[in-house]
């Protein structure tokens, strides 16, 4: 565990990395290079986010019936995953990054096995009986994978699912436009009406579903270096952010280089300050 009044210190391929805690519980690391600093990284977000980072993964495997408990509603919840076959082009993707940022995933995995083999599992997987297995970075892909695809799918779905309720409720055409405005063509309301809808895009029973982060929406922009009064650009991030679940979805660190300090926040299982 990193203790507060007690820094941690690693051993990493540019040198020792440092990591403790400051006044607000922020743990600040400090290494001689990005690469080291994302080893670190690994190795807090197992310490402080081991159960969100293993959890995650057992639902996005689809394996949570196999690995958790033998329960009808994880059945459910495995069978939905798997319905989406989200891993085939995980290894395309892979053979996509540069030498630089394999690097750092490759580190940031090392950090979250390391961790592993000396801080040993939470109560909570012992209490399941449960062991995880090592970190990979196929499985830091998939969490960058799905950030974008459950916000989109649930909204996209649930949309079109929407209008055609409301179609065959007989909710009057000109209603349903001034509602989606992108809708130009003319409905066809007896064609909706045969339709019969499938179950919800995520079956109500799978509430483990809830374990994965839903990014509704967010905001993004950039101001040019040439409108700035130093000269640098500015990047500016409005994450929408759900306040009803713990642990939080982002976690927050600070990085500090021979020649820069980053101040933001991750997502647990992604080695990078998101924002």
């Amino acid at each position: 565990m990193i203790l507060k009044d007690k820094p941690v210190v690693l051993e990493g391929r540019d040198g020792p990395v440092s990591i403790k805690r400051n006044s607000e519980g922020t743990p600040e690391i400090t290494a001689l290079s990005y690469r080291d600093g994302t080893y670190a990284m690994g190795w807090v977000h197992a310490n402080d986010r081991q159960l969100q980072l293993m959890l995650t993964r057992v639902v996005l495997q689809g394996r949570s019936s196999e690995k958790l408990a033998d329960d009808n509603e994880l059945v459910e919840a495995d069978k939905y995953i798997r319905s989406l076959n989200l891993y085939p082009d995980v290894h395309e993707q892979i053979a996509k990054l540069d030498q630089n940022t394999l690097e750092m995933v490759m580190a940031y995995s090392e950090g979250i096995n390391d961790y592993m083999r000396e801080g040993g599992r939470v109560f909570e997987f012992k209490l399941l009986g449960y062991r995880p297995e090592e970190w990979t970075i196929m499985d830091t892909m998939m969490l960058a994978k799905v950030f974008s695809y459950f916000g989109l799918t649930d909204v996209q779905g649930n949309m079109e699912k929407l209008i055609v309720q409301m179609v065959q409720n007989d909710i009057d055409e000109n209603r349903i436009k001034e509602l989606f405005p992108y809708l130009t063509e003319n409905i066809d309301v007896e064609l909706l009406k045969k339709v019969n809808l499938s179950p919800p895009i995520v079956p109500g029973a799978v509430r483990w579903l809830s374990l994965l982060p839903k990014f509704t929406g967010s905001n993004n922009w950039a101001v040019s270096g040439s409108k700035t009064r130093n000269g640098f650009p500015i990047l500016c991030g409005d994450p929408h952010l759900e306040v009803n679940r713990m642990p939080a979805i982002w976690h927050q660190s600070a990085l500090h280089l021979p020649d820069e300090d980053i101040l933001g926040f991750a997502r647990p299982g992604v080695p990078a300050l998101i924002f």
